[in-house]
């Protein structure tokens, strides 16, 4: 956590959103009983809401063709990512968990 620490604002706030989401999509994948479904749901949207600042104030961090660099390389890599990939990260992720 210190190296979180050490990292520029603007970064941290991305990372601190990355984790959110990540925590949303862990919890759709446990049973829902004893869950706060409505603050769950809450704390999702609060955190896509908060997303497109915190975008655009790291981007304004690089001089313009660095940033141009990055956007380019973000959209190649949404591109060719698939709605499952979203969970390739999360710890313990069971895919087949909610299909019937």
């Amino acid at each position: 956590m210190r190296i979180a620490q050490d990292l520029p604002v603007q970064l941290r706030r991305l990372q601190e959103l990355d984790a959110d989401f990540a925590e949303a999509l862990y919890v759709l994948d446990r049973p829902p009983g004893g869950l706060d479904w409505s603050a769950m749901i809450g704390d999702t949207r609060a955190s896509l809401e908060r997303l497109p600042a915190a975008r655009t104030a790291f981007l304004a961090t690089f001089d313009g063709p660095t940033r141009a660099e990055i956007e380019e390389r973000a959209r190649r890599i949404r591109d060719a990512l698939a709605p499952d990939d979203a969970y390739l990260e999360i710890p313990g992720r069971d895919p087949d968990a909610r299909r019937p």
